[in-house]
């Protein structure tokens, strides 16, 4: 288990411990009201507490051990310059992911009702020698905090395994607080795959978070340059 770019020091000095778990992490961050569900790892509004990277507006991202799998799951937080509203829109926007997310270079909503939908996606791997596909499933979990999460799970695909999971937090009236977690096991044959393969999920965890906030961007580019239009 180790944490990579960015961590403040707190957080460097709790991962040196061995018996590192999403419980010491909530402390460090310095939440006092978390909600453990599953693999999630939900805030109230009123507990999140940033590091001084977040806050200046970097991320942070680690990785810890996965159930089941040789491969690590990768977490990445960071605000965003956006009302929770609108952050929780461009995520619910599934057929809207090949324009933002990492290396999509295909993805369509092949079912979809209120917030659950079936979505197959192509991903490019390897600097495009290969090509990844998935049919997942997303949905967002009933709310029972102001933590709003969208799961995705692998139906099939040509993955040995897939899960990845938004979580979106109010901050402020101006921000809000997003998680992005990711678990992908291409299945490769490579010496060192499992180690390579963890830290290219965390790169695309951090990949994920700053391509949410480019389409944040170019909306509200295009809501502005429209209201300008109309006056």
């Amino acid at each position: 288990m180790r944490a990579r770019r960015n961590e403040n020091c707190m957080l460097r000095q709790e991962m040196r411990q061995p018996a590192y778990t999403w419980t010491r992490y909530a402390r460090v961050l310095g939440s006092s009201a978390l909600c453990l569900a599953g693999l999630s790892l939900t805030l109230s509004a009123q507990d999140v507490v940033v590091s001084a990277n977040v806050r200046a507006g970097g991320i942070d991202s680690l990785q810890r051990a996965q159930p089941g799998s040789r491969i690590h799951r990768s977490r990445a937080v960071a605000l965003v310059s956006a009302p929770m509203a609108e952050v929780t829109a461009v995520v619910l926007d599934y057929q809207s992911y090949r324009e933002f997310m990492p290396h999509f270079v295909a993805s369509r909503v092949l079912s979809k009702r209120g917030h659950h939908a079936l979505m197959y996606a192509e991903v490019s791997a390897l600097g495009g020698m290969a090509t990844l596909w998935v049919e997942m499933q997303l949905r967002m979990l009933e709310a029972t905090t102001p933590t709003r999460i969208i799961r995705a799970k692998m139906m099939k695909g040509n993955l040995k395994a897939f899960e990845a999971e938004w979580q979106v937090t109010p901050f402020s009236t101006t921000h809000t607080f997003v998680a992005f977690e990711l678990c992908a096991d291409p299945n490769f044959r490579l010496p060192l795959a499992d180690g390579l393969i963890s830290d290219y999920n965390e790169k695309e965890a951090r990949s994920s978070i700053m391509g949410l906030r480019r389409e944040l961007s170019r909306r509200a580019l295009g809501t502005a340059q429209l209201t300008s239009a109309t006056k």
